[in-house]
C-alpha cells in the first residue's frame, strides 16, 4: 500500500538533508516512514514536487495520509489505490 505525497510549489525552498521539507521529514521520522521521490533526477519542477511512502500496515494508511496531508509544505496526500481489478 502506498501514500502519494504532493508538495506545495513553495516548498523546495526548506528541505532539508533528506531532500525533504523538514517539516514533512521530521514527521515521516515520526511515524516510521520513509519517503522518495516519485520521480528521482527528473528536472521537471512539477513531478518533482512527487513523492511516495510505502506502508506495511493497509490499515494505516489513512491515517498516515491525513497526517502527512496536514503539514504545511504538503499540498496533498492520498492513498494510492490497489492496482488490478476491483
Amino acid at each position: 500500500m502506498y501514500v502519494t505525497v504532493r508538495l506545495r510549489s513553495d516548498a523546495g525552498a526548506a528541505v532539508d538533508s533528506s531532500g525533504l521539507p523538514a517539516d514533512l521529514a521530521a514527521e515521516a521520522e515520526g511515524l516510521g516512514l520513509r519517503i522518495v521521490p516519485m520521480h528521482p533526477g527528473v528536472d521537471d519542477e512539477q513531478l518533482g514536487r512527487y513523492f511516495y511512502a510505502e506502508l506495511d500496515d493497509p490499515d494505516r494508511a489513512e491515517e498516515v495520509a491525513t497526517r502527512l496531508g496536514r503539514i504545511p509544505s504538503v499540498d496533498g496526500a492520498y492513498v494510492k489505490p490497489p492496482e488490478g481489478p476491483p
